[in-house]
């Protein structure tokens, strides 16, 4: 069984970078880590996290209120969904291949 847990924990902690946070996981025992939204989606530091190979990245959360009645608020949070499936796409070969 492999073990992960969702970084918001840690953000609200205080550890706010993806690199900062995978360290620990790995330093903890962790496998896996959920990344929250609160971590920035910075290219260059999930990079460097998934070349480490000490932690994989197995989800990309964005948990938010899609249906609000403010269309303005939904409108945002669906903005933003769309942003992180892209970002997904960029390190899944046959996806990115079909962009």
């Amino acid at each position: 069984m492999r073990l992960g847990f969702m970084t918001n924990i840690l953000v609200k902690k205080g550890m706010v970078h993806l690199d900062e946070i995978a360290e620990w996981a790995a330093a903890q025992g962790f496998e896996d880590l959920e990344v929250g939204p609160t971590v920035p989606m910075e290219r260059e530091l999930f990079e460097r996290v998934l070349e480490k190979g000490k932690v994989a990245i197995t989800s990309l959360t964005y948990c938010r209120n899609f249906l609000s009645t403010d269309s303005g608020e939904a409108e945002a949070h669906i903005a933003e969904l769309k942003k992180r499936i892209a970002f997904c796409l960029l390190y899944t070969s046959d996806a990115a291949d079909e962009l």
